[in-house]
């Protein structure tokens, strides 16, 4: 009794998903708010940016409730209207590829 419970409801792919899409798949599977270290972590390491700066190999993390850490390479703290841009670029590619995701759905009963 009082033991943590350490077993997986996600298939090990999932676990690469942002927070809040593992979050919404457990509570709509499993139905709990999952406070795991991973999904309460203020950073979410399955959303990574490269740093803007030329010639640094570095990458920010976003942070859960806005915005994104330093760079880990040059520590360069990057100013919101960057953050505004990247999100905008990032829900653009996951738009097009929930879009590509429906169009092969779809097309799998359709062969030849």
């Amino acid at each position: 009794k009082g033991d943590e419970v350490c077993i997986s409801y996600l298939r090990n792919s999932d676990l690469l998903l942002p927070t809040r899409e593992r979050r919404q798949k457990l509570q709509s599977h499993a139905e709990f708010f999952c406070e795991c270290s991973l999904c309460s972590s203020l950073v979410d390491r399955a959303r990574v940016f490269p740093c803007t700066l030329p010639f640094c190999p570095g990458a920010r993390r976003a942070v859960l409730h806005g915005g994104a850490s330093e760079c880990d390479a040059c520590a360069k703290v990057f100013v919101e209207a960057s953050f505004s841009e990247l999100f905008g670029e990032e829900a653009a590619l996951c738009d097009n590829l929930d879009r590509i995701d429906l169009a092969l759905q779809g097309s799998e009963g359709h062969d030849g």
